[in-house]
This record gives structure tokens, sequence and C-alpha cells, in this order.
């Protein structure tokens, strides 16, 4: 069990790097069009309010992700996130 659970934790770790940062992208392109559309574009309230749908499951994909890691770390590791 504890061999799994440091297999999954390492290839959690190494997804990360990607997941992450894919996420936080989404997540800022999404709030960027939401807010655009809010502000300036109003007729288009569908798109916005999907843009800002993208916008929050990216937000919660990557707390999820960060959660995870957390639960599956082997005793005595402590995980640093980046600010």
């Amino acid at each position: 069990m504890r061999t799994l659970r440091f297999i999954l934790f390492v290839l959690l770790s190494l997804a990360g790097r990607v997941v992450c940062p894919l996420a936080r992208g989404v997540s800022a392109c999404g709030l960027f069009v939401f807010l655009f559309l809010a502000l300036f574009r109003r007729d288009l309230a569908d798109i916005m309010w999907v843009a800002g749908g993208i916008t929050l499951t990216a937000g919660l994909v990557s707390a999820g992700y960060d959660a995870l890691i957390r639960l599956v770390a082997p005793e005595g590791v402590v995980v640093v996130s980046d600010i």
C-alpha cells in the first residue's frame, strides 16, 4: 500500500507541473473573457456565463489537484505549494 501511494504521489507531482499551470491559464483567460463581456458586450450573456463557469471549474480543478496531492503524500512529507 505504501509503495502504491508513493508511486501515485510521484506521478501526480510530475503531472502537476502541467495540470496546475494549464488550469491557472485557462482560469485567467476565462476571467478575462467574463469581465470583458460583462463590461463591454452585455448582449453576449450566454458566452459570458460559460466563461464564468470555465473560470470556476478551472479554479476548482487546480484546488482539487493540490488537495489530492496532499492526500496521497507519504507520511513525513510536507507539500509546499508555490505562491
